[in-house]
């Protein structure tokens, strides 16, 4: 893989003006008129978004900030130019929307045949038009009708399947609904339960391969609980008829013409400092080096993570990295850990680690993130020289989010906008983001993002 470059941000730029209240919040990047009041109510955007046709394909995005459900939903679809029955929905939905509502909002308007795959958000949206946020809550959706595509959407809880097994179930009730049981799809879209991502790829890889890209993230819950993750009530997924609390939601693609996406992101891998993990389960760090794992990591990082924890503060910004090789390619591979008050020597982290694995520190700042993560729709669309992009999801993490100044994320929306083009792209904000890695296979990581561009298509599939 080869070394990602940033572009530099300039700040100094004219990036739209930003009009905020006190009920909400949705950022443009679309200039006003110098004579326009900030305060002004009028100016304030509370729904919007954008329909493309290319050739046969028609795909659109909208959003809203309406604070009742079924308003909300209306708006977003009206925007996206939906009319009637379309190839897939993706919907995305902060947790003050239920799931529920959300899917009878959809299920009210569109009928019990149109196929949806959504996911719950961390804080806000991002569409092309900027970052969208209220404490009312915001609902994005791109909807999209693709002539020479075949979709299959198939969801499955914890409580019908355990584990990784959910998203056997998910993926083979996806393939059912494609009618396309017995071939491979060409690309899969994962939208995964916290805590099992890892179980979730390998039963996916087992089931079509690890040729067969996927790209995912973990569904959010509530802003106020990014650090801990406790109220799992608060996070969802929806897959056609099925919402689940717990579980995966599985949207299988098949189609002629190639997909583009890419994988990656993080902060800077500190490439001096590294160990062993000698002593670990799962997601649990004990040691390092045959060390206790947070006196490494406090070492590496010159004493700051102790102190911030002797004056009550949290461990925050923490990560380490997995530096992954395989065929040729080299991957870097970010984990967020953190500790608990009552194993003060031990790091928990967001995504398996094993005995064996060779860890780094990472170190940043919001703007390196904010560069980075840029560079991940421009890879996409370089990737996409021999097809035409419909359409587009960006997933970002929402821990990466938390870092960047509300005033800057505009900027986000504005740097993938002008790296994707003029087309149809939905943001979600996730609490795990899971890509494939050509060599190296489908990974879930922390700090991570990713882009899938959509191909336009002309003809029926036979």
């Amino acid at each position: 893989m080869t070394k990602r470059h940033s572009q530099e941000i300039r700040t100094g730029a004219a990036l739209g003006l930003i009009a905020c209240l006190s009920f909400a919040c949705s950022h443009s990047r679309r200039d006003l008129p110098a004579s326009a009041e900030l305060a002004t109510e009028s100016l304030v955007p509370t729904s919007g978004g954008d329909v493309r046709h290319i050739g046969e394909s028609e795909s659109g995005v909208g959003w809203s900030i309406a604070p009742k459900t079924d308003v909300a939903i209306s708006e977003v679809l009206t925007h996206a130019g939906v009319k009637g029955t379309t190839g897939l929905i993706v919907v995305f939905y902060t947790a003050q929307h239920p799931s529920e509502a959300i899917l009878a909002a959809i299920r009210a308007r569109q009928g019990e045949s149109q196929r949806v795959i959504g996911m719950s958000s961390h804080e806000g949206i991002l569409t092309a038009e900027g970052y969208h946020a209220s404490p009312n809550g915001v609902v994005g959706a791109l909807s999209m009708t693709e002539p020479g595509m075949v979709i299959g959407v198939g969801g499955a809880s914890l409580d019908e399947a355990p584990g990784g097994q959910s998203a056997r179930l998910a993926l083979r009730r996806a393939a059912q609904d494609a009618g396309m049981t017995t071939e491979k799809p060409s690309m899969v879209l994962l939208f995964a339960n916290r805590g099992t991502e890892e179980a979730m790829l390998a039963a996916i890889t087992e089931e079509i391969g690890p040729d067969v890209p996927l790209i995912g993230g973990t569904a959010a819950g509530r802003a106020a609980d990014l650090a801990q993750k406790r109220d799992a009530l608060a996070w969802s997924t929806i897959a056609n008829g099925r919402r689940m609390s717990t579980g995966a939601a599985v949207a299988a693609f098949y189609a002629k013409a190639p997909f583009a996406y890419t994988y990656g992101g993080g902060y800077n891998r500190v490439s001096t400092k590294h160990g062993v993990v000698t002593d670990a389960d799962p997601r649990v760090i004990r040691a390092i080096d045959g060390r206790p794992a947070l006196d490494v990591y406090d070492e590496w990082l010159g004493g700051r993570p102790k102190a911030g924890l002797a004056r009550g503060e949290p461990l925050k910004a923490a990560w380490l990295v997995k530096k992954l090789e395989g065929d040729g390619v080299s991957h870097d591979q970010f984990i967020h850990v953190f500790t608990r008050d009552n194993s003060p020597s031990v790091l928990f982290a967001e995504a398996n680690v094993k005995n064996g694995d060779i860890v780094y520190p990472a170190e940043g700042s919001w703007n390196i993130l904010m560069n980075r993560f840029a560079v991940m729709p421009r890879e996409a669309r370089k990737a996409a020289n021999n097809m035409t992009p419909a359409s587009g999801i960006f997933i970002y993490c929402a821990g990466a989010l938390a870092t960047i100044p509300p005033d800057q994320r505009t900027n986000m929306s504005y740097l993938v906008s002008q790296a994707i083009g003029d087309l149809p792209w939905l943001g979600v904000f996730t609490w795990g983001e899971q890509g494939h890695v050509p060599g190296v296979g489908n990974l879930h990581g922390n700090l991570m993002s990713s882009t899938l561009l959509f191909p336009a298509t002309r003809n029926a599939r036979n």
